[in-house]
C-alpha cells in the first residue's frame, strides 16, 4: 500500500512541477540581465576595421572592357620566354643555378639576394611571365604594369655598367657570363675543360654596351657604348626595338621578335626602327642594299669577319665546326680569340646589336683575326 500511494504522489508532483515550469515561462516576466563578463587574457575586442576599397575603383584601373591586357598574353604566350627558356630542366636537374635566368621563381630569389644561385632547388618552376617584369597585384593600380628591376648594374664578366632603361631588366640575365676559368689580360695560358666553355647563350647585354669582350694588348677599342641610336636617342635600348608595336602575335610587343612569316617568307618588324630616331625613312633602306636587317650591308661583313675567324680557330684547333670548345691548355691569345668569336656569334644579331664599322663588334672581329697569326 505504502508502494503504491508513493508512487502516486511522486507522479502528481511532478506533474505539478511540469504545470509550473510552462506557466512560468510563458507568462512570467523577463529577468534582469547579468553583470559583463571579465574581458580574456587577450583584452578587449578592438574596434570594427574600416570598409575596404570599392573594387570597380581599383580592379578596373586593369580589369576593364579593354584588350590590352588580353593581347599582351596573346603575345606572351607566343614568345620564345614562354615557349622556350627550357625552364622546366632546372626541376629535373636541380640546377640551382640555371634557375636565376631560366625560371621565374630564380629571377625574382636573385635580384632580391644578387646570387646567381638559388638557395633551394625550384620545383615547381615557371617560366619568365608577368610577374618576372611587372608587380603584378602590388597596388592593384596600373603602376603595377611598370616595367621593374630598372637600376643600372654592372656587367657579371668584366664589371661595366649598364643602364638601358627599361631595357635593363632584360640585360640582367641577357648578358655575357664570365667563364671558368676566365680568360684575363696578362693571365696566361687557359686550361679549359668543358665544351661548354664560353660567355653562354645570352650575351646581347655586353654587345649593346660595347663591352665583355676579350680586348688585346696594345689594340684600339670603340669607347662609347651602341653606335646605334636605340641607346643614344631613345634610352630603353632592348624595349625599342623588340617591343614595338606588335604585329600580331608574330612580332613586337610581347612576343619580342624582330621578324614574322609574311607569304612564306621573313618580313622583318621595322616599326621601332623606324620611330626611335634612327631610320625615320626606311624607305631609302632598299637603295642601301637593305635585306633583312642587313643595313648597307654590315651584317654580310659580321659573318664574313666571323667564318674568317672561325677558319682561324679551326686551324688552331680550340673551336670544333659545330663551335663547341676543344678542352685542353690553350694560349691566353687562342682563348680570348675564342671567347670573342663566341660572343659574336651567340649574340645572334649578326652586329645589328652594335652596328657601324667602327663599332664595337667590327672592331672586336677585326683585332681578333689581326691578332692570330
Amino acid at each position: 500500500m505504502r508502494r503504491s500511494f508513493s508512487g502516486f504522489t511522486s507522479a502528481a508532483t511532478a506533474a505539478l512541477f511540469a504545470v509550473f515550469m510552462l506557466s512560468a515561462c510563458v507568462e512570467g516576466p523577463e529577468g534582469p540581465a547579468g553583470p559583463q563578463g571579465e574581458t580574456g587574457a587577450t583584452g578587449a575586442t578592438g574596434a570594427a576595421g574600416a570598409d575596404g576599397a570599392d573594387a570597380n575603383s581599383t580592379c578596373v584601373d586593369c580589369h576593364d572592357a579593354d584588350t590590352r591586357i588580353k593581347s599582351r598574353q596573346i603575345q606572351w604566350e607566343a614568345s620564345t620566354h614562354a615557349t622556350g627558356g627550357n625552364f622546366e630542366r632546372v626541376s629535373s636537374r636541380g640546377d640551382n643555378v640555371c634557375a636565376t635566368c631560366h625560371t621565374h621563381e630564380g629571377f625574382i630569389e636573385r635580384m632580391d639576394t644578387g646570387d646567381w644561385t638559388t638557395v633551394e632547388e625550384v620545383t615547381n618552376p615557371t617560366p619568365p611571365n608577368c610577374r618576372t617584369c611587372h608587380a603584378i597585384h602590388d597596388t592593384y593600380t596600373e603602376a603595377d604594369l611598370d616595367v621593374q628591376f630598372t637600376t643600372a648594374f654592372d656587367l657579371q664578366i668584366d664589371g661595366t655598367t649598364v643602364d638601358f632603361g627599361d631595357g635593363t631588366l632584360c640585360a640582367n640575365c641577357h648578358q655575357p657570363r664570365t667563364p671558368g676559368p676566365p680568360v684575363v689580360v696578362g693571365g696566361g695560358d687557359v686550361t679549359i675543360t668543358s665544351a661548354y666553355w664560353g660567355v653562354h647563350h645570352g650575351p646581347q647585354g655586353g654587345i649593346l654596351a660595347g663591352a665583355g669582350g676579350y680586348e688585346f694588348t696594345g689594340l684600339t677599342y670603340p669607347t662609347a657604348p651602341h653606335i646605334h641610336g636605340a641607346v643614344a636617342t631613345n634610352p630603353d635600348g632592348c624595349v625599342t626595338c623588340h617591343m614595338a608595336n606588335p604585329y600580331g602575335d608574330q612580332a613586337g610587343g610581347h612576343t619580342m621578335f624582330m621578324a614574322y612569316q609574311y607569304h612564306g617568307s621573313d618580313e622583318p618588324n621595322l616599326a621601332g626602327c623606324a620611330t626611335a630616331g634612327c631610320h625615320a625613312n626606311t624607305a631609302d633602306w632598299e637603295t642601301l642594299g637593305y635585306l633583312g636587317f642587313d643595313y648597307k650591308n654590315f651584317q654580310t661583313a659580321v659573318l664574313a669577319d666571323l667564318a674568317a675567324l672561325k677558319t682561324k680557330l679551326l686551324a688552331v684547333g680550340i673551336v670544333t665546326a659545330d663551335d663547341h670548345a676543344v678542352p685542353g691548355t690553350w694560349t691566353e691569345v687562342q682563348a680570348g680569340a675564342l671567347l670573342n668569336y663566341l660572343m659574336v656569334l651567340e649574340d645572334r644579331s649578326n652586329g645589328v646589336h652594335n652596328p657601324s664599322v667602327s663599332g664595337y663588334v667590327s672592331v672586336l672581329l677585326k683585332n681578333t683575326i689581326a691578332a692570330l697569326p
